[in-house]
């Protein structure tokens, strides 16, 4: 038998009838016992009185609160369906997080919620008000609320953008099977491993991306990466079909990528968000958009620091070091006993300290994270052999001195601390070179490897130490041993360049700076060598150099330079013969009263205008050591030279150098055409 319908009655005390009570407009009737309203009557509607629903006594009136839990329950039930993700393969989760109660359906948070932009490094003093004597956290870190606060029709339409960009997949099996070689660059330069992997896994991340993924994070670095091997093996990916024009390639890859992820402060702000910010960067080096580097690097590790990369970097860093202090072994990397995701996020923190270093050492750029120096591990495993990470620690943090050692020279420091500084660096550039066998030193390597690259930087650095000091010789005797050193690295650097440069691909990220590490030893040798045959000097007349030989190197390494330009279009190679050949011609110009100057195009620098000094002007302001004198050595002896002044004129400093008035606020940073003219002058 079916339910009985509850009676209904007409509402007491009402006069609007339900279509107008509905429309919430006024119910005039035309008369008291009138059976339609003037508004039904007049739009020809039926007119119905309002009615009530009667309840029978044994109904069970609710109460607010019940008819609140009601409610309640009925919210709970839709977000559980909401959350219930449908059934994808085996393997292949779905990246998108489940939706919360504390986010709302277009992206956006709630008031209650947490708020993202909030730092995952608290101060420490309110953690220990929860943690002490009294109260304990359990051990457990602070978590921070996911950033990711893009709605999905904007994640939607960038993946797209992004997809768009994925070359075929024919054409994808060519380009991972060449990405196994700059992976392993990567990974020994910087210090991190990508989850793209490459080969097969490369290839199977493809497949995932294509079908599966609706995030912008994970697409883009697979696009990076992809572009990153374009750039690097041109020649292997030159005939690919769905990459018509490799160079239009990558700059539009870059620049949609930078729109869409790296302007996008909620993609960055997680682990795989700054390690696609970092594959980023990567892309701009082999690029040399210097500026754009160095802004998005800096901008990624205030990141970093945001969601507390350092803190947790620096907690394992002490966990291993107590670790082997109480007779556990030193461990490779980061303890495999530490939590997963802190060992994860101190590896991405070294992996930003040793590409902030490297661009340090290559650009001569200040270093925002030098107050993290970069692990100090040995350089020779138990097998016997050289750690190329492990190497380029310990020059990089060597590198990063060299910087400090160029704002001293702009101070009133006396010579004997500048020696100090110089040979403290020397003492650590030696170390680092004596701990390999010297088997591992070659100076014409067969075939590009890490190793090759790792060792002429070594040698630019102890260029770099002794240079300013090498370049005032004339002046004070002391620093005789600081020329020799600056000689004998400028002579490896040369002969080193000889044989790295025609090794490099044309892609190669680091071409144009060890085109102009290589100009500073050219010059410098020129300049010596000019020096030594021009009259009587400390070069001269103690016989320490062989002009002809540095000349002969030079012009190797000229020759090098030049066919390097022609096979890879390198403006770099370019900048730098014309620089040098400019020079030679300047300093081969017999000397004459009339002003002898020339323009010169430095790679990376800009412009320059170079005069030769008057006769006089480079003269020594106190006499010369005779070469009977014995020679002073460096060591110990950083006391009042009787001869000379115990402050190093700024004078003596620019005698011969070749960068004396390069702008601290960096021309080629400023100026992307190089048009900033500047003025330099030496005495010959």
């Amino acid at each position: 038998m079916s339910e009985e319908r509850p009676a209904k009655r007409i509402r007491k005390g009402t006069r609007s009838c339900q279509e107008c009570r509905n429309r919430k407009t006024r119910c005039i009737w035309p008369s008291d016992d009138a059976q339609v309203c003037q508004s039904c009557a007049t739009k020809n509607r039926t007119c119905e009185l309002q009615v009530e629903v009667i309840q029978s006594p044994d109904a069970v009136k609710l109460t607010s609160r019940a008819r609140i839990d009601a409610l309640e329950k009925q919210v709970g039930d839709l977000w559980q369906a909401l959350n219930q993700e449908p059934p994808v393969p085996l393997g292949q989760q779905h990246r998108l997080a489940p939706l919360t109660r504390s986010t709302t359906l277009d992206g956006q948070e709630s008031p209650d919620s947490s708020n993202a932009s909030s730092p995952a490094n608290p101060p420490a003093h309110l953690l220990h008000l929860f943690d002490n004597d009294m109260l304990d956290t359990n051990g457990h870190e602070t978590t921070t609320p996911s950033t990711r606060l893009s709605t999905s029709t904007t994640m939607s339409k960038d993946s797209a953008s992004l997809l768009a960009f994925l070359p075929s997949r024919e054409d994808m099996v060519v380009i991972a099977a060449n990405s196994a070689s700059w992976l392993s660059w990567y990974k020994v330069l910087f210090s991190l491993n990508l989850a793209m992997g490459a080969g097969p896994t490369m290839l199977e991340n493809y497949d995932r991306v294509k079908r599966f993924e609706m995030q912008p994070v994970p697409i883009a670095t697979l696009l990076l990466a992809v572009t990153l091997t374009v750039q690097q093996a041109q020649d292997a990916t030159d005939m690919l079909r769905s990459i018509p024009d490799p160079t239009a390639y990558i700059k539009s890859v870059s620049n949609l990528v930078e729109k869409v992820v790296v302007s996008n402060d909620d993609l960055i702000a997680d682990l795989e968000g700054i390690r696609g910010a970092l594959l980023f960067i990567r892309l701009q080096l082999g690029r040399a958009r210097v500026r754009k580097t160095w802004l998005t690097l800096r901008r990624v590790i205030a990141v970093a620091e945001l969601i507390g990369l350092p803190r947790a970097a620096a907690t394992l860093q002490r966990n291993s070091e107590s670790q082997s202090h109480s007779g556990h072994e030193q461990c490779g990397a980061y303890c495999a006993d530490a939590p997963s995701e802190q060992r994860e996020k101190a590896q991405v923190w070294e992996s930003i300290c040793a590409i902030d270093r490297v661009m340090s050492m290559m650009w001569s750029l200040p270093i925002a994270t030098a107050s993290f120096p970069l692990p100090v591990r040995p350089i020779i495993d138990s097998q016997g052999q050289v750690v190329l990470q492990a190497f380029l620690h310990r020059v990089a943090n060597i590198a990063s001195k060299v910087l400090d050692l160029d704002g001293v020279y702009t101070q009133d420091r006396p010579v004997s601390d500048l020696l100090s500084m110089v040979m403290s660096m020397d003492e650590e550039l030696q170390a680092v070179a004596n701990t390999p066998a010297r088997e591992w030193w070659m100076e014409a390597p067969s075939i590009l490897t890490p190793a090759a690259l790792f060792q002429y930087w070594h040698s630019y650095l102890i260029i770099r130490t002794h240079l300013r000091l090498a370049l005032a010789y004339d002046h004070d005797q002391r620093f005789l041993y600081n020329f020799m050193s600056c000689l004998g690295a400028c002579q490896v650097q040369c002969k080193r360049y000889v044989t790295l440069r025609a090794l490099l691909p044309k892609g190669f990220f680091a071409h144009s700076i060890v085109d102009l590490q290589a100009l500073s030893a050219i010059v410098f040798l020129l300049l010596a060598a000019n020096k030594s045959a021009a009259g009587p000097s400390a070069a001269a007349s103690w016989h320490i150099m062989d002009a002809q030989q540095s000349r002969a190197l030079v012009d190797e390494a000229v020759q090098t330079m030049e066919q390097a330009s022609a096979r890879t279009g390198s403006q770099s190679a370019l900048h730098g013969v014309e620089a040098i050949k400019g020079l030679r011609s300047l300093l081969e110009q017999p000397t004459s009263g009339e002003p002898q100057k020339v323009s010169l195009l430095l790679p990376l620098i800009g412009r320059i205008h170079v005069s030769r000094k008057s006769a006089g002007s480079g003269q020594p302001r106190y006499p010369e050591q005779s070469p009977s004198d014995p020679i002073r050595q460096p060591f110990g002896e950083y006391a009042v030279d009787t001869t000379g002044s115990n402050y190093l004129s700024h004078e003596w400093l620019n005698t011969l150098s070749c960068s004396m008035d390069v702008p601290e606020d960096f021309a080629f940073l400023s100026d992307p055409t190089f048009s900033t003219e500047q003025w330099l002058s030496w005495s010959s």
